[in-house]
């Protein structure tokens, strides 16, 4: 077996296939801590079940409009749209 000169790293270098470029030496976004995540997400939390369903079907219907899907597409939308009818009716009834 021949043994390669060069470290891991630097083979993965040569060889990165995905952008080329040595993102390692870049700086890193900030990231947030994880106080600010949660508080973030209590901020979500705080809208009731039955308005991200709300949200999710005022962003469906216009697609069941649109002439660009074909016939399959069209009836999994249909779908997806009236589970979240359900969904929508069920949360309100308090289930």
């Amino acid at each position: 077996m021949a043994r390669h000169s060069q470290s891991g790293a630097e083979r993965r270098l040569q060889h990165d296939r995905r952008s080329g470029s040595d993102r390692r030496n870049q700086p890193r976004a900030e990231r947030r801590s994880t106080v600010e995540r949660r508080r973030w997400l209590g901020k979500k939390a705080e809208e009731p079940a039955s308005e991200h369903i709300r949200n999710a079907l005022q962003l469906l219907l216009p697609l069941t409009q649109s002439e660009s899907l074909d016939s399959d597409s069209q009836r999994d939308l249909a779908a997806a749209v009236d589970r979240l009818l359900v969904a929508l009716r069920e949360v309100e009834r308090g289930r």
